[in-house]
């Protein structure tokens, strides 16, 4: 499942990457500049606990916007339907509420996890990765959203584990050495900063389309197991019709 998934995911980023930044890019640029400014003219601010507090603070509100508009839309071309932007602007706002809450609860608990040796945090991070999903497209509240998210990936805990590692692999370690060099030349003007951090936010998204795309695997794995078992159950009743009535059957 695993080449499949990220064959998959790459083809549908690389495709619909011009969509997909038409809806990031108008929120994320903003927010990008922003932080860029705060962190270019409050140095000191930025490194307090109250600075921190403030720029996580705005960078997951935007996100819980952004990322919901986004996997709408994943969710429409895979189900055949067209959603403009504003539309998926419009669906990205009213769950805004319900998905910032999951993304904070998530959030915390990643980072409880990784508070304990790291190992708990990427095990937090994976077991839950189905949770943004379950509950924007099936309406569910975050703590259902999250026991969802916990027994769809019992078994494809191997799966998400190796995407996201070679996608980190994949994305981050030209970001590293870019910005070794940037630092090296001593190029820290503030729109390089913005630059990169808008760069680094749409290559994040490839983590959910795969994660979106391992989900839709896994449910069309359950769906043909329950046909399976559903026409195993027709045929066990049918059989034991045909032995109840019998070759003397009247």
């Amino acid at each position: 499942m695993l080449d499949q998934a990220l064959t998959d995911s790459w083809g549908f980023f690389k495709r619909h990457l011009g969509a997909l930044m038409a809806i990031v890019l108008p929120v994320v640029i903003p927010l990008q500049v922003i932080m860029a400014l705060y962190g270019a003219n409050s140095v000191e601010q930025e490194g307090s606990v109250s600075g921190i507090f403030v720029t996580s603070a705005l960078g997951l509100a935007v996100y819980a916007f952004y990322i919901g508009a986004v996997i709408f839309y994943i969710a429409s071309v895979t189900s055949g339907e067209k959603r403009s932007t504003g539309e998926l602007y419009r669906l990205g706002l009213r769950f805004w509420g319900p998905l910032l809450l999951l993304v904070l609860m998530v959030a915390f608990a990643v980072f409880a996890g990784f508070m304990l040796f790291i190992i708990p945090g990427v095990l937090l991070a994976i077991k839950l990765a189905f949770a943004e999903f379950d509950l924007l497209l099936n309406g569910s509240n975050p703590v259902d959203a999250c026991k969802t998210s916990w027994q769809l990936t019992r078994n494809r805990k191997g799966t998400l584990f190796g995407g996201y590692l070679i996608i980190t692999l994949v994305i981050y370690v030209p970001l590293f050495v870019i910005e070794a060099l940037l630092g090296g030349f001593n190029v820290t003007h503030w729109t390089v900063y913005a630059t990169t951090a808008t760069v680094t936010t749409v290559c994040n998204l490839f983590y959910t389309i795969f994660a979106f795309r391992v989900y839709d695997l896994t449910l069309a794995q359950q769906r043909e197991e329950v046909e399976q078992q559903q026409e195993a159950d027709l045929n066990l009743d049918a059989d034991a019709d045909s032995d109840t009535k019998g070759p003397g059957a009247e």
